[in-house]
């Protein structure tokens, strides 16, 4: 922004420096009138001209912007994505393993009780 305002900042010296070098210059009061016509359309051209440069600048920029913003949003969403997946196997997985384990808990504690009635039994006969 500051390029900006330079560029303003000097247009706008150019247009009050050439209004007064018009009117301190010795002339004919018609000639300083359209001089000073002449001079404010031209100063008034040049400030249009940076405005729509400045315009076109900010556009630029806000395009970019939108863009990286976009692009941001994209990157975040698959990385949720694959996170979901990744969290659903390893949930998955724990799920199994422990239905595995309880399992083999409950078969070896099956055979000891299996086991334990098989001896209580001899021992009563």
């Amino acid at each position: 922004m500051s390029t900006n305002n330079t560029i303003i900042g000097v247009l706008s010296g150019i247009a009050v420096g050439a209004a007064i070098g018009v009117l301190l210059a010795p002339d004919k009061g018609e000639n300083t009138r359209a001089k000073l016509a002449s001079k404010s359309r031209e100063a008034q051209l040049g400030l249009k001209d940076s405005l729509n440069d400045i315009l076109d600048s900010l556009s630029e920029k806000y395009d970019v912007a939108k863009r990286t913003g976009a692009d941001i949003k994209d990157a975040g969403a698959e990385i949720i994505s694959k996170s979901k997946e990744e969290l659903s196997k390893a949930g998955n997985e724990i799920a199994n393993t422990s239905k595995k384990e309880y399992d083999k808990v409950r078969t070896k504690s099956k055979l000891r009780n299996t086991d334990i009635s098989d001896i209580t039994s001899e021992v009563a006969s």
